[in-house]
């Protein structure tokens, strides 16, 4: 029973991300068998066995644990598949990274002709590799003509949530609704503006009838430490496997360079590139504690 709770605990402190302060009082013999587990365990595991005991719940043979934030789903950071697949993101900046502000909308046609976002597509056409791009509804707006780019090569279009707390959960329809009336195409892949988000975000999202998307592995070229660092740290990274999601960003001065190398060494590797549409289930799944989208057995 003791080893069946600790693993439940584990399950739920990655889950939840829970880290424990250290704790002087720990330093003392009395409490010295508390050493082995910390604060947050200790309390999760007492309270578990007072519910045991009390007969509200049983511990299975097999223990399931639902992966949540705060009570909400997890995005999806990677898929699990034995096909030899990986996705490509990428994130279109409509923000300048030397500067806090956001830009306007006179702004953002300036960023756009500083920013590797045609550079990437050419390499990506040369390549014939589709991927997945995330824009916010600024960007979406003010470049119309890159939005039907990006479609006409193939590629997914996926929303990114405003930075306000408002914004992101009022606008992603208007977003869909924006490519839509310009393309025809419909949006379905959503990726919060950061890593900061909440149950209700990605709770909203998916009564949309959309899919939320993280990365598992970070190509860290907003670095920029230049191309063949961004090539080690995605096709030497440890996460790289089946099922792997990669993070890249438009406004960088070393991605569409890195890239070319990234494609070699991937499809050297034996790996398919496809963009996230395709990689991804879109019924029947679960996702792990680790954001890893599962197919359900039968």
């Amino acid at each position: 029973m003791k080893e069946e709770l600790e693993e439940v605990l584990d399950s739920l402190i990655a889950a939840h991300r829970i880290e424990a302060p250290e704790c002087n009082i720990f330093r003392y013999r009395p409490l010295y068998w508390i050493r082995k587990w910390n604060g947050t365990k200790m309390l999760l595991y007492l309270s578990l066995v007072i519910i045991v005991i009390a007969g509200v719940v049983t511990v299975p043979e097999n223990i399931t644990i639902t992966s949540s934030v705060n009570g909400g789903a997890l995005p999806i950071y990677s898929v699990e598949t034995d096909k030899m697949q990986v996705a490509l993101t990428f994130n279109i900046a409509v923000v300048n990274r030397n500067s806090n502000e956001t830009s306007n909308l006179n702004e953002i046609s300036i960023l756009n002709e500083n920013n590797a976002l045609g550079e990437i597509l050419d390499v990506l056409e040369m390549y014939q590799v589709r991927a997945t791009f995330f824009a916010g509804r600024e960007w979406i707006e003010s470049s119309p003509e890159n939005v039907e780019a990006i479609l006409a090569a193939g590629h997914d279009l996926g929303s990114r949530g405003d930075n306000t707390e408002k914004g992101r959960k009022q606008s992603l329809m208007k977003i869909h609704n924006k490519v839509k009336s310009l393309t025809g195409y419909q949006m379905f892949l959503y990726r919060p503006s950061s890593q900061q988000y909440d149950s209700e975000e990605l709770q909203a999202v998916t009564n949309s009838g959309c899919y939320t998307i993280g990365w598992s592995i970070d190509s860290q070229d907003w670095k920029n430490y230049g191309a063949e660092y961004i090539m080690n740290t995605v096709c030497e990274n440890d996460k790289l496997r089946s099922g792997s999601i990669v993070l890249f960003h438009t406004d960088t001065e070393n991605t569409a360079g890195a890239l070319k190398t990234i494609i070699s060494n991937l499809e050297g590797k034996g790996y398919e590139i496809i963009p996230v549409s395709e990689l991804i289930y879109k019924k029947d799944y679960y996702v792990d504690q680790e954001g890893r989208q599962i197919k359900n057995n039968g």
